[in-house]
């Protein structure tokens, strides 16, 4: 074990200790998760009563957590094992150390929803899971717009992008004059919003959706979480899979929620949202710059055309 890991052992059983849990054993096991910048670990702490303590943890090797923790011990204060949603309840976050460690989520994995026989009743209990997140009590954070949006989720910048890849600067600039002045034009009643609401971020348990990685979570519009989620329905899953898929996704999503809006109003949104997503993602693939990047770019980017030019 190296010394990293031992130290954010120590502290996470030291932490358990104190909340009265009688550890007796540990051990523990790296999770390798491409393109990301912290390491994983899973701890399993054995008890003298009760069965193992399951612990998910980041080593934090730049910074950050701190959004994610507090995201999450707030939305474990609002939530009940009533709701549908469901937060990884956080144990320990060290902002010194680079620690931030939570309970581990044994769920069924979504990715490939679309394989499943409850594809349909998984969907729709994605779609009420994300209606009661933004259904909470509205923190007091200022509000996300555009801007912030283009400056704190897509790396490089759109205006990097632009100039890396000259046959498209006129329409990346385009776009982006687009979005701000598209989303100058909507008024939303705002949220909790996840920000990255997509299927690599849940797990299903019984009756719950569990979603993952709130590192982005802030207050906005929702029509942001819903549009990210049907961005990434139509970029992963075979088109007939997706275009039914996000009906189902659409209508449990309407059904749960308490309008504070006219739905008409969000569904507006919706394409400012997808936009923005499309572009997002050819900004991401030029940064990773993995399998098939160059297609893919240029995908997202007649994607985003099409939405913004129809």
């Amino acid at each position: 074990m190296n010394g990293a890991i031992e130290f954010a052992r120590q502290r996470i059983q030291d932490h358990l200790c104190a909340a009265g849990h009688q550890i007796n054993a540990y051990w523990y096991s790296l999770r390798h998760e491409p393109h990301r910048e912290h390491q994983f670990v899973e701890f399993y702490f054995g008890q003298d009563h009760g069965p193992p303590l399951r612990i998910f943890t980041k080593l934090l090797t730049s910074g950050g957590g701190q959004t994610a923790f507090g995201a999450q011990h707030w939305l474990d204060s609002q939530l009940t094992p009533h709701n549908v949603l469901a937060v990884p309840k956080p144990i320990l976050y060290d902002s010194q150390h680079g620690i931030f460690a939570m309970q581990q989520v044994q769920g069924r994995d979504v990715r490939q929803v679309h394989l499943s026989i409850t594809a349909t009743e998984d969907i729709r209990r994605i779609g009420s899971a994300l209606a009661t997140l933004h259904n909470l009590p509205v923190p007091n954070l200022p509000p996300k717009i555009m801007a912030d949006h283009l400056n704190e989720l897509v790396r490089p910048h759109p205006i990097t992008l632009a100039a890396r890849l000259p046959a498209y600067r006129d329409q990346i600039q385009d776009t982006l004059r687009w979005l701000e002045a598209t989303a100058e034009r909507y008024t939303f009643v705002a949220t909790p919003i996840h920000r990255d609401f997509q299927l690599r971020q849940i797990l299903l348990q019984d009756q719950q959706v569990y979603v993952l990685d709130w590192d982005t979570f802030a207050v906005g519009d929702p029509a942001f979480d819903v549009a990210y989620l049907l961005v990434y329905l139509e970029t992963h899953l075979p088109a007939a899979s997706a275009k039914e898929l996000s009906t189902d996704f659409l209508a449990a999503y309407g059904e749960s929620r308490e309008w504070s809006e006219s739905q008409t109003d969000l569904i507006a949104r919706i394409p400012l949202y997808q936009a923005f997503n499309y572009l997002r993602r050819a900004c991401r693939r030029i940064r990773l710059q993995d399998t098939r990047w160059q297609t893919e770019v240029e995908r997202m980017l007649q994607l985003c055309h099409s939405t913004v030019d129809p």
